[in-house]
């Protein structure tokens, strides 16, 4: 616990996994004194290196820099927002703009067969589609890649692992039949030309426009005012099915409806895991609500 979500970060990894830590203004800078540089949140094996270029080798020297010299550093004002964080003043960040909605997830052994690995792009797929909606914007590119295991050489050495991926580029879209769409021509494509059995996947739906930046297409069979003059007739209609079974998913339940079989990936939470940048929507979760007392916690 501190003043500051930096702060808050730095006093997490202190005792982590247990305990608490609490960092008040007096302690500083004393409290971190000890905490090497690349520990630090933000501070990556390169700006470690610019520091050490500016003659800062410890934590002390890192707080005693002004914040016009945090800034020189940084090259941008990333470098005041930092030394304010670390200062123990909020700063307010400005709102950033979505670029993308897409999962990820790991494949275990008797999930890196072709039909098993369809099956978890769909699934990433769809919720990534219902992000894009829940948002309010339309989508253009689809990217779907894998990542395969490093490969040892004769002398040892491993390499990076092995990645592929394909890009699929539509019209501005909002629904899941679209999305598929393209990825069934991704999925096509890697049948074909994946080199390497995939240990993860990856779908990625990105291109990202607003419904007032969608230009008319005057060639259109028809259009949908309430969804953007770019939708034709067809396409006005799976927006339709893709908006009735979100509606009756916040109705029924995330497993009342998809579009192809109902399936439990292993380690579950398809488009619910947490990560350090984001924190999943209630709507995010595919699992029925489970009560408090039915919750059960164990510690290994």
């Amino acid at each position: 616990m501190a003043h500051t979500e930096l702060l808050a970060k730095i006093a997490a990894e202190l005792h982590k996994p247990d305990g608490i830590e609490i960092i008040s203004a007096a302690d500083l800078p004393a409290a971190l004194a000890d905490v090497e540089l690349n520990d630090l949140p933000g501070i990556s094996k390169g700006m470690g290196a610019r520091l050490l270029a500016a003659g800062v080798q410890d934590f002390t020297g890192l707080w005693a820099l002004a914040p016009k010299q945090a800034r020189a550093i940084w090259g941008s004002v990333e470098g005041e927002r930092f030394w304010n964080g670390l200062h123990g003043f909020h700063t307010e960040r400005p709102e950033t703009k979505k670029s993308m909605f897409g999962h990820s997830r790991m494949l275990p052994h008797d999930w890196r067969n072709p039909e098993k690995v369809k099956i978890c792009a769909r699934l990433l797929t769809e919720s990534a589609g219902r992000r894009v909606r829940r948002a309010d914007v339309r989508a253009t590119e689809l990217t779907l890649s894998f990542r395969g295991s490093r490969v040892t050489d004769a002398s040892g050495r491993r390499s990076d692992a092995q990645q592929w991926s394909r890009e699929e580029v539509f019209a501005p879209a909002r629904d899941d039949h679209t999305f598929l769409t393209a990825l069934d021509k991704g999925l096509e494509e890697a049948e074909r030309r994946l080199p390497f059995q995939p240990r993860s996947v990856s779908a990625m739906i990105h291109g990202l426009i607003g419904e007032n930046e969608i230009m008319t297409d005057l060639f259109a069979s028809s259009t949908d005012v309430s969804h953007g003059a770019s939708a034709t007739t067809g396409q006005a209609k799976w927006e339709k099915v893709s908006d009735v079974m979100d509606d009756l998913r916040a109705k029924l339940g995330p497993q009342a409806l998809s579009m192809g079989p109902q399936t439990e990936v292993p380690g579950g939470y398809v488009g619910a895991k947490i990560a350090f940048g984001r924190i999943p929507d209630e709507a995010d979760f595919s699992g029925p609500k489970i009560a408090d007392e039915d919750t059960h916690f164990a510690t290994f």
